[in-house]
């Protein structure tokens, strides 16, 4: 997974007022409001810089007073309305920038502590549902997006429905929630992000390895019953779970890809 690189020193927020400043403190941020601090700003940023802006109209002084083509500014986070018009020039300066459609994010003294945790890359900051793709994209602490489907949260057990109306990101970044309905950061990112599952898997000490055991955990995360597998039985897959098959046949592998909803060759990766 990619780290993103915080230097304390190179932290810069946007904002006119003194709230969000304080509520960030422990990064060490620069406080900047007038156009001659975001010049001076634009002068000594560079790949490390973290970039926090509250409010747009000082984000779009930042673009106005940059000089293209420009240098590496670093990486830029906005916590207001983002203007997807100015996407594309805020994009050409920094490596990554993490929007929202509105608001969607932790609160400062959350977000603060995810930005300084040595972790932030399993950790969420914020995101957005959009009902047009019925995608929900989620920003991890490290500036990095995931998008999944809305088909990636079915009912829970007790038959609540996530209302998507209703995003937040909650818990310090580990629980996402739309409405009543609650999922795990854990979660989401072991089902949509190979790289999060390889390495869970890696430092899962005790945890079964076997491809039996990755169909079992799998199954689990579908709520889905050993009898839900037809034509195959009920015993064959208790049998196969337990690693008694030696070997499992191409017909009876492309059965269980095929109700748990992933491609044969993903089913030993969980």
């Amino acid at each position: 997974m990619t780290t993103l690189s915080l230097n304390q020193d190179k932290t810069i927020v946007l904002s006119r007022g003194v709230t969000h400043v304080r509520k960030l403190a422990a990064l060490r941020p620069r406080k900047v409001s007038t156009i001659a601090e975001v010049q001076k700003s634009l002068q000594e940023a560079n790949e490390p810089s973290l970039w926090i802006s509250f409010e747009g109209a000082l984000t779009n002084e930042l673009l106005r007073s940059v000089r293209w083509p420009s240098k590496s500014l670093g990486h830029a986070l906005l916590l207001h309305r983002a203007n997807l018009a100015s996407m594309t020039a805020l994009q050409r300066c920094f490596g990554r920038v993490a929007f929202s459609a509105d608001g969607g994010f932790l609160a400062d003294e959350e977000l603060c502590e995810v930005l300084m945790s040595p972790r932030r890359g399993d950790l969420l900051i914020g995101g957005f549902a959009d009902d047009a793709s019925h995608t929900v994209t989620l920003w991890r602490g490290n500036l990095d997006s995931i998008t999944v489907p809305y088909s990636a949260f079915p009912k829970s057990g007790d038959g609540t429905a996530p209302d998507f109306s209703q995003f937040a990101v909650t818990d310090c970044g580990q629980t996402v929630q739309f409405g009543d309905y609650e999922a795990s950061t854990d979660s989401i990112l072991y089902e949509n992000d190979p790289d999060y599952r390889r390495t869970i898997k890696k430092n899962r000490i005790v945890a079964d390895s076997s491809p039996g055991g990755a169909i079992r955990r799998l199954r689990l995360q579908r709520q889905l019953r050993r009898s839900d597998f037809s034509p195959l039985t009920e015993k064959t897959i208790a049998r196969i779970e337990r690693g008694e098959s030696e070997k499992i046949q191409p017909k009876t592998l492309a059965i269980l890809a095929e109700k748990l909803g992933v491609s044969p060759d993903e089913l030993g990766t969980f």
